[in-house]
């Protein structure tokens, strides 16, 4: 295979996975978008009510205009979550070239996409450490960490007490992202995984170790070089 087929087939399994995340995160856009129209159906609503029995000039109550402060408030929340995670799916499909990156704020934003498959009653732990930049095609590494988060989820799904960890930290001349569940396993997934992980780090001397056992768990590890 030449280095032209390589590309097209990196670049294609990297088209595949922002295109299950863009999927994931579509449906996760509908709860706020839903929220934010049924807000504002009440306020026109309030609105309406308000000039109807005024019957003229007339000041709204403390009640009235706390109401009517709750429900704004509520559809700006819904707004800006909605625009956040818009502005984050972008970014983690859109092309990237190697730069200077903050890689707790490419996590942060992994776990804000990813986070749509971690069950309600699976617990996450996030204890993201001091880290330098470091040098990384941002929008790979995003989609990279997302579906770390997405595997472990899979993985934590379903089972009781479950908890998912995900912590950043420096060892020496490394930037390392470890992503731990205790479910039961994804192991279907890990070779998907660890192809991805290959297509973003390889070219720029990062790895990834992961594992995934029945019963066990999931355990992620990415290293990214400080040079």
């Amino acid at each position: 295979m030449n280095d032209l087929e390589q590309e097209a087939r990196r670049r294609e399994r990297l088209r595949a996975a922002a295109g299950e995340l863009a999927a994931g995160v579509a449906a996760q856009l509908v709860k706020p978008l839903r929220e934010l129209r049924e807000d504002l159906a009440v306020l026109v609503e309030l609105i309406d009510q308000h000039a109807n029995e005024s019957r003229g000039p007339r000041g709204m109550t403390w009640k009235e205009i706390e109401t009517l402060r709750q429900h704004v408030f509520r559809a700006y929340l819904s707004s800006r979550d909605t625009a956040r995670l818009a502005s984050e799916l972008a970014g983690a499909v859109g092309q990237s070239a190697v730069e200077a990156v903050d890689l707790n704020k490419l996590v942060e934003s992994g776990i804000h996409l990813g986070v749509h498959r971690v069950s309600a009653d699976t617990e996450l732990f996030v204890d993201l450490g001091s880290l330098p930049p470091a040098r990384a095609p941002a929008a790979e590494l995003t989609l990279l960490v997302a579906s770390m988060v997405m595997l472990a989820a899979d993985s934590a799904a379903g089972v009781d007490h479950s908890a998912i960890s995900i912590k950043t930290a420096r060892e020496q001349d490394a930037a390392v992202v470890v992503i731990s569940d205790n479910g039961r396993g994804a192991p279907a997934a890990i070779d998907r995984l660890h192809q991805l992980g290959a297509d973003v780090l390889d070219p720029i001397g990062g790895s990834l170790a992961a594992t995934s056992e029945p019963e066990v768990g999931s355990a992620l590890e990415l290293r990214l070089p400080l040079r």
